[in-house]
């Protein structure tokens, strides 16, 4: 590597700027603390301890650091269900328009397509150590009956979904067993079930559309004008 016969291999992309310098292999107790905070969002104290406990190799602090340093890359790398809602509710318009029932929020953008959020809350399956994992009868998915007007009879609908099989990374990890330290193959099927779906494309019927959402889902719907 170093006389460029062959390129470094860096054990993941934001280790480059860190390992360039020593042709990918981390030497410097200071590239330990800096890979610490760019994979795992470790503090610079933190950081610190890591060195240190490496420096000793005491098991017991590296056992703790190790889950430390994977709990950290796991949450930092893969969008939990909450980030891609959120990142589906950013999509909403500015006016606020008036509907009848409380688990639909319709608004308008300045362009006149309609931006409508549906979702069909379910209490949680606990979290933390009370996580008990999906129910043997989940909750019923409900079914909405949409009516709209102002908008072309068969006008297109764009739908985006994050739900227990889209943008979710939970039923992947529950399937896996709920591994505390993901093998690297687990991190990149984790990462994959926790992409947002692409959004799928659909026509209003006589400007009605018939729209299932299972349990602890939300759907954004835009309709264009």
């Amino acid at each position: 590597v170093k006389h460029g016969e062959q390129e470094a291999d860096y054990p993941h992309e934001k280790l480059k700027p860190i390992l360039e310098e020593t042709c990918g292999v981390i030497i410097y107790q200071e590239q330990v603390m800096q890979a610490a905070q760019q994979l795992s969002g470790y503090s610079l104290g933190e950081a610190d301890l890591l060195r240190r406990a490496m420096g000793k190799k005491i098991k017991a602090e590296m056992d703790a650091q190790r889950d430390r340093f994977v709990r950290g890359a796991v949450e930092r790398d893969i969008p939990k269900p909450a980030l891609n809602a959120f990142a589906l509710l950013h999509r909403l318009g500015d006016v606020r328009l008036p509907v009848e029932d409380d688990a639909v929020l319709a608004t308008r953008r300045p362009d006149g397509s309609l931006v409508l959020a549906v979702w069909n809350y379910a209490p949680p399956n606990g979290s933390g150590p009370t996580y008990h994992g999906p129910l043997a009868n989940p909750p019923a998915p409900r079914h909405f009956s949409l009516d709209f007007s102002g908008v072309a009879a068969s006008a297109p609908v764009t739908i985006r979904r994050v739900d227990e099989n889209h943008g979710n990374v939970i039923a992947t990890y529950d399937r896996m067993g709920r591994p505390a330290t993901p093998s690297r193959a687990q991190i990149a099927e984790l990462k994959a079930a926790a992409a947002l779906a692409a959004p799928e494309t659909g026509t209003l019927t006589g400007r009605r559309l018939e729209l299932d959402v299972p349990a602890h889902g939300l759907v954004v719907l835009e309709i264009a004008h």
